[in-house]
């Protein structure tokens, strides 16, 4: 399947395409805030895959982070701590874990929550994550209904990121795109979000193949679909390694369905020693980490790759089990999928 990224020029309005078409195009989603065009002349009508997407009013600033409202959904995103999201909720149940569960951590963990951005692979910048993209304060621009934060460039990678956030109240979506950019770089990057959530419910994705071989998180692959069930896991830390085969995954929580949605990635175009979907499980903190990665590529200097992910979060119906392995349960979130596209 097509990688969703495209090459941007830094400091102008062109954009560089890499076999154009029509798909390519509407990549760039709502106009960049670097565009020349007024925003205030924008409108809240977007076109994103040929279908008209009615944009929630702007974000409110609120004790220093942005929150964008849809009906009971609420997204909080703090620009104070690299631009990391805080809150992702339902009828006021946030589905991403927070400080307190990690507070007694030593070092970087207790940086371990929301969910985050870092570029792969890992062995680029070893750990803790670089500063700049995972905790640094972030600049914020908000134009119309669209925030956008950047980061300074990593010391180790040269990369710094641009992210972008809307919301589609019609389809009670939230996308994301992040962009990261070449200031400095001489070796290539994938982008990699990372959200964690409470070590509780399971994991489930289309698959194209098995868990590689490095994976020590115990999972099963039925009829195409990989499950994880956090409960399985083994007491000491453990991680998933998977290519997946549909551009989903989601994360049942209770009567809590997480579903974010991305472009399908190629086995050989991961970065070394990762894989399009990851699954961590903390063995002492109660967290998991839900991760997918994009492709792994150079931008020429000055420029950028961009690459998208959108989230939704919903209940299950009325009747439906939340239980591993079940074929109505999948057939349901690729329906939700499929609206979210």
């Amino acid at each position: 399947m097509r990688v969703g990224w495209l090459f941007v020029a830094l400091g102008g309005a062109g954009a560089l395409g890499c076999g154009a078409s029509d798909e390519d195009a509407r990549v760039a989603g709502p106009a960049s805030l670097s565009d020349e065009a007024d925003p205030a002349q924008q409108g809240d009508d977007q076109v994103v895959s040929g279908e008209a997407m009615q944009l929630t009013p702007e974000p409110t600033l609120e004790a220093g982070r942005y929150v964008f409202r849809m009906g009971d959904i609420e997204l909080v995103v703090d620009p104070a701590i690299g631009g990391r999201i805080t809150r992702f909720s339902l009828a006021g149940e946030n589905i991403l874990t927070g400080p307190e569960v990690v507070a007694g951590g030593e070092g970087s963990l207790p940086n371990m929550y929301g969910s985050t951005f870092w570029t792969s692979p890992q062995s680029a910048w070893g750990w803790p994550p670089e500063v700049a993209l995972d905790s640094a304060a972030q600049r914020a621009i908000v134009a119309g209904a669209v925030l956008e934060l950047a980061s300074d460039p990593g010391e180790t990678t040269g990369y710094s990121v641009t992210k972008r956030f809307w919301t589609d109240a019609a389809r009670d979506v939230v996308t994301i795109e992040y962009s990261i950019e070449n200031q400095s770089a001489s070796l290539p990057a994938a982008p990699w979000e990372i959200s964690r959530v409470p070590k509780e419910g399971f994991v489930f994705f289309a698959a194209a193949a098995p868990a590689l071989p490095q994976s020590t998180l115990p999972s099963s692959l039925v009829d195409g679909i990989a499950w994880i069930d956090i409960a399985l896991a083994p007491s000491e830390d453990s991680k998933l390694f998977q290519d997946g085969g549909e551009g989903w995954l989601a994360y049942v929580y209770r009567d809590l369905v997480f579903i974010k949605t991305f472009d399908d990635l190629p086995a050989n175009a991961a970065a070394p020693e990762e894989a399009e979907i990851e699954i961590f499980v903390n063995g002492k903190y109660d967290y998991v980490e839900i991760e997918q990665q994009g492709a792994y590529v150079l931008p020429p200097a000055g420029s950028a790759t961009s690459w998208r992910v959108s989230w939704r979060l919903e209940r299950l119906p009325a009747g439906m089990a939340a239980r591993v392995g079940s074929a109505e349960l999948v057939a349901w979130v690729r329906s939700r999928v499929a609206s979210m596209r």
